[in-house]
């Protein structure tokens, strides 16, 4: 799965980090960033959007408009009269407060495909150490994005990756979409107004998220369990014809079940036999071995499309199956 990061005009992958090990070895390391515009900078996200008028091809304006990207050229999309683009160096500033008052620390920056989605990650700086099982540490961020094709606007969602592992897991449960949407402003005291509820959100967002793993990890797996879990996520094998499409379905479930027995972080006291086991399984066969039916990258799948919503379902059914015991 290719990571589909935007190349800028001078040649360069829009990507920042600051002083982590990215997958793909691409992008400036920062060592440190002190705030959001030096991780746009560094990223190549300084370009500016721009939105042209869209023709018929009889010459008469059509009731539409193109973004475009200045520094390509590109197309990020097509949006109507009254969208106006949000500038890459505004859409983040709100999260400079939380940087400078030690709340969060800034991780990577990029753009996927042409530049039509932006993102900046921060690692929570001050949250109290996650640990669903002694000895498997879990690390929590706070993902702001924005889109250029007017798909979204400013978001925010909370995620958690495990140390060992490098798992993105899911943190969206019921009654708990594990994000926000942000609304741009240009007061300062309004941006301090949304740092301050971005924090409670994503604390609010943590303690249910961790309230839900440390049920799933007492509650141990049986055989129905799996086979449940594995039709409603992968395909039930009675259904499925001879031919490649047995194929395929029995060779993501001997992954699927083989992770569960040796993947990463299996070694640890605790992490097999119990459904927290069996979702980290699926996390990581999501994040590293699959091709989710309608993704085009393996950046965009983690957290943005068809793999985060795979990996919520999945920790919702995980949950349900549970309260049956499946």
């Amino acid at each position: 799965m290719a990571h589909n990061l935007r190349t800028a005009a001078n040649g360069e992958a829009s990507f920042a980090h600051a002083d982590v090990n990215p997958w793909h070895k691409l992008g400036q390391n920062l060592q440190k960033a002190t705030n959001s515009l030096e991780m746009i900078n560094a990223a190549n996200l300084n370009f500016e959007v721009t939105k042209e008028q869209l023709y018929l091809s009889d010459g008469r304006k059509a009731p539409a408009y193109a973004t475009m990207a200045s520094d390509t050229q590109a197309l990020l999309g097509v949006v109507g009269e009254r969208y106006q683009p949000l500038q890459n160096i505004e859409a983040f500033a709100f999260t400079d407060s939380l940087v400078k008052g030690g709340e969060m620390k800034y991780v990577t920056a990029g753009a996927l495909g042409s530049g039509e989605r932006i993102w900046i990650l921060a690692q929570a700086t001050k949250d109290t150490p996650i640990e669903i099982i002694k000895g498997d540490p879990i690390d929590s961020y706070l993902l702001f994005s924005n889109s250029h094709d007017g798909s979204s606007g400013v978001e925010m969602r909370s995620t958690s990756i495990t140390v060992v592992c490098q798992n993105t897991l899911a943190m969206a449960t019921t009654g708990n979409a594990a994000g926000m949407k942000i609304r741009h402003t240009a007061s300062v005291k309004s941006r301090l107004e949304i740092a301050s509820g971005i924090l409670k959100a994503h604390q609010e967002h943590q303690k249910t998220w961790v309230a839900a793993m440390k049920y799933l990890a007492k509650h141990p797996i049986t055989d129905d369990l799996v086979l449940a879990f594995e039709k409603a996520m992968f395909g039930d094998v009675d259904e499925t014809p001879e031919g490649r499409g047995m194929t395929v379905l029995t060779n993501k479930l001997e992954t699927f079940e083989q992770l569960m027995l040796k993947g990463k972080g299996t070694e640890i006291p605790g992490r097999v036999g119990n459904l927290y086991g069996l979702v980290q399984a699926y996390t990581e066969w999501t994040d590293h071995y699959s091709q989710i039916k309608g993704t085009e990258d393996r950046t965009s799948s983690i957290v943005f499309a068809n793999g985060a919503k795979q990996k919520a379902k999945a920790l919702e059914l995980a949950l349900v199956l549970a309260k049956k015991g499946a």
